[in-house]
């Protein structure tokens, strides 16, 4: 009960996001889909904290709950359906700061009419209907009992069961082997996501049928991983091959153009990035003699300069999705977009491709503000997006021109119809971090992508750029892995500048224009 109660006026408040009553470790789960249902077996591997456990409630909506067990301890379960609550009685109660794993077999069915959980996303050609997962807020409860909360960080391996006449079946991580036959007319595929501990919003399960198109990324320094786009049956090559040259331009730029150092030793940065893309095409013409030399120049190159984020997988994902309440959606590994925004086409307007061109920075680098470093609760959704909204801008302004790109925003600003200040102004208007809200949804609004990133924009203004970007970089290293509040964010800005933001904070984020 919150503090709040009998007075609410919102469902959720700050309070209500409270400390776990165990620390999740490893999620280990099975999915056997049909057209019509999935069958989800599942081990969640925990440790107690500092008491005994004599009981854990789950978030389950809406499932069939199948069987309950945990190794060495006798369980019972109740299931509260409308309080989408699973709750789990150990006999004995589990030790403090003892691991234990519950297992659980539960069916889900996609939906036809709610983009949350598991959800139809168009026909296979001839097949099966292709089924993909939104998880962003609570959405992972619908496939599998789990804490679905922003701390409940860990690790994952996902298995995928389902029909042969699919050409894709996804999930984060990288692919363990290739696809095997596992019974008529089905096969399985395995993923590890081990890297990163990843918050259970960021889920990604997808079955369907794709064209997909695939390119070796290299860094400077040698190491490569896999692009991957996979977008409708009959796609443009031609328009999918550019789309891959967008996202390989926003990884490389990230890489070289943001990072704790990214204003120092600009020059040499620049002649990388030439370099990047002269090596790219002497790849492509087959020179290898050629390709070895620059590869050398490059990597003398790169040890002179200190880098930003480079990813961590082995595989890359753009997918497209047909139907979706985002434009975009992160999810560790697997970026799925609108399948008219993921790759330009002799119909793509300009607005809709400098679109284009944004979301692939912004969701790429996502990877490390929201996925490595992710807000504690959904109060700070504004802060994973503020951040990398402000990184997006300086990608635009790269590659479209800081006075361009800048005038883009003030006009998103201050347009008198329908700019963020004026909506800003409404009665419904909620500020960068409120009180309170009714459904997640409420907070994913232009105050959060474009008056959030004018609040980041100004403390960089103050601070001065080489200032921010190490504050920037400072934030991730001491939160990477975990999740972050405004407090952490403003601590490392202030320890670096000097500056204290505190009442600079309390007004931009918590009042309305």
């Amino acid at each position: 009960m919150t503090e709040n109660k009998g007075r609410r006026l919102f469902r959720y408040y700050p309070e209500d996001f409270g400390a776990l009553p165990v620390r999740v470790v490893h999620m280990d789960i099975t999915f056997d889909v049909y057209d019509g249902h999935t069958r989800v077996v599942s081990a969640l591997t925990a440790v107690t904290l500092d008491a005994p456990l004599p009981s854990l409630a789950l978030n389950a909506r809406d499932l069939d709950i199948l069987r309950v067990e945990a190794g060495g301890y006798a369980v019972a379960h109740t299931y509260d359906r409308d309080a989408a609550t699973l709750t789990v009685t150990f006999d004995p109660p589990i030790p403090p700061r003892t691991e234990f794993t519950l297992d659980t077999e539960t069916i889900c069915r996609p939906n036809t009419h709610l983009l949350e959980g598991l959800y139809y996303d168009g026909l296979c050609p001839g097949g099966p209907p292709a089924q993909i997962t939104q998880c962003q807020q609570w959405g992972f409860q619908r496939l599998v009992p789990c804490l679905d909360d922003m701390t409940a960080k860990c690790t994952y391996t996902t298995t995928i069961i389902a029909d042969n006449g699919y050409t894709a079946t996804i999930s984060n991580g990288d692919p363990v082997g290739a696809r095997i036959p596992c019974a008529p007319g089905r096969s399985m595929q395995r993923y590890e996501n081990t890297k990163t501990p990843m918050a259970p919003y960021l889920f990604f399960l997808g079955v369907g049928c794709y064209d997909t198109y695939r390119r070796e990324f290299e860094y400077p320094d040698g190491r490569i991983f896999a692009l991957e786009l996979l977008v409708k049956p009959g796609s443009d090559p031609i328009g999918a091959e550019k789309a891959l040259d967008i996202l390989a331009g926003a990884v490389m730029w990230v890489h070289l153009f943001t990072g704790p150092e990214q204003y120092r030793d600009r020059e040499i940065r620049e002649e990388i990035w030439r370099l990047v893309r002269v090596r790219n095409e002497v790849k492509r013409s087959g020179d290898a003699s050629a390709v070895e030399e620059i590869r050398g120049r490059l990597r003398k190159l790169i040890t002179t300069i200190t880098p930003g984020y480079a990813y961590t997988g082995a595989v890359y994902r753009e997918i497209a999705m047909q139907n979706s309440d985002f434009g975009g959606m992160e999810n560790v590994g697997n970026t799925t977009i609108a399948a008219n925004r993921i790759m330009p086409g002799p119909d793509t307007t300009d607005p809709a491709f400098e679109y284009l061109v944004r979301v692939k920075a912004h969701e790429y680098y996502h990877n490390e503000n929201g996925s490595e470093v992710t807000g504690q609760s959904p109060f700070e959704i504004w802060l994973n997006e503020a951040v990398t909204v402000h990184v997006e801008n300086q990608h635009h302004a790269f590659f479209f021109g800081e006075t361009y790109s800048r005038l883009q925003t003030v006009l998103d600003l201050l347009d008198p119809v329908a700019g963020t200040l004026t909506l800003d102004r409404g009665a419904g208007s909620m500020p960068i971090e409120p009180d309170g809200f009714n459904d997640p949804n409420d907070l994913i609004t232009g105050v959060t992508y474009v008056k959030a990133p004018e609040f980041v924009r100004m403390i960089e203004t103050l601070m001065g750029k080489e200032a921010f970007a190490e504050a920037l970089g400072r934030y991730h290293d001491r939160v990477r892995h975990a999740n972050a509040s405004r407090a952490d964010w403003l601590r490392c800005m202030e320890e670096v500048s000097g500056q204290d933001f505190t009442t600079m904070a309390a007004v931009w984020l918590k009042e309305k224009e």
